[in-house]
C-alpha cells in the first residue's frame, strides 16, 4: 500500500487539474475517485486491523514459548527440591544444605521471570483480539500452583535439611564428649 499510496495522490491531484481545466466534465473525473478514495481508506483500515493482528498472534506466540520453557524449568526444579537424599554424616548435610541454598538462588534468578509471565498474561487479556482465554488462563493456574507448590517444597525440604544437619552436629558432639569421657578416666 505505500508503494501504491504516491501513486494514488498524483492521480488524485491529476483529476483534480483535469477538472479544474474541464469544469463541464469535472464530476465525471472526480466522482469515480470518492469511491477510489473510500475503498483505499477502508483497504488501510483493514491492513492497520491485520498488522494488529500479527502483533498479538507475535506477543502469543511469545508468551506461549516463554510460559512452556518456564514450566520445563519449573518441573525439573520441583523434582529437585523434593529429593529425599539425606546426609549419612556431617560433611554431606552442610553439602546438602549449601547445594539447596544454591537450588533457592536459582529460583530467585527466575521469580522475575515468574511476574514477567503474569505480567505479560494481564497485557494479553487487554488485547482487543480473540485470544484462546480458557487455555490460557488453565496453563497460568498450573503456573501458580506449580510455583507455589515449588516454594513450599523447596521450604520442607530446607526444614528436612536443618535437622538432619544439627543432628549430625549432635552426633559428633557426642563422639568428641565420649572421647574426652573416656580420656578422662
Amino acid at each position: 500500500l505505500s508503494v501504491l499510496e504516491p501513486k494514488l495522490l498524483h492521480l488524485q491531484e491529476e483529476a483534480e487539474h483535469l477538472a479544474t481545466g474541464h469544469p463541464g466534465r469535472a464530476m465525471e473525473v472526480l466522482v469515480p475517485f470518492d469511491g477510489i478514495s473510500v475503498e483505499w481508506e477502508e483497504l488501510k483500515r483493514t491492513l492497520q486491523g491485520c498488522e494488529d493482528s500479527l502483533m498479538v498472534a507475535s506477543r502469543l506466540q511469545s508468551f506461549i514459548q516463554d510460559l512452556d520453557s518456564f514450566l520445563t524449568w519449573l518441573v525439573q526444579t520441583q523434582t529437585s527440591a523434593a529429593s529425599d537424599q539425606l546426609p549419612n554424616d556431617l560433611e554431606e548435610a552442610e553439602k546438602l544444605i549449601n547445594k539447596h541454598a544454591a537450588l533457592k538462588e536459582e529460583i530467585g534468578r527466575y521469580e522475575e521471570d515468574y511476574e514477567r509471565l503474569q505480567a505479560m498474561n494481564e497485557l494479553l487479556e487487554s488485547e482487543e483480539a480473540p485470544l484462546p482465554q480458557a487455555a490460557l488462563q488453565q496453563w497460568l493456574q498450573k503456573l501458580d500452583v506449580g510455583w507455589n507448590k515449588l516454594l513450599e517444597m523447596w521450604e520442607s525440604r530446607r526444614e528436612v535439611l536443618v535437622q538432619a544437619h544439627i543432628f549430625h552436629l549432635f552426633l559428633r558432639d557426642v563422639k568428641q564428649a565420649e572421647s574426652f569421657l573416656n580420656n578422662q578416666v
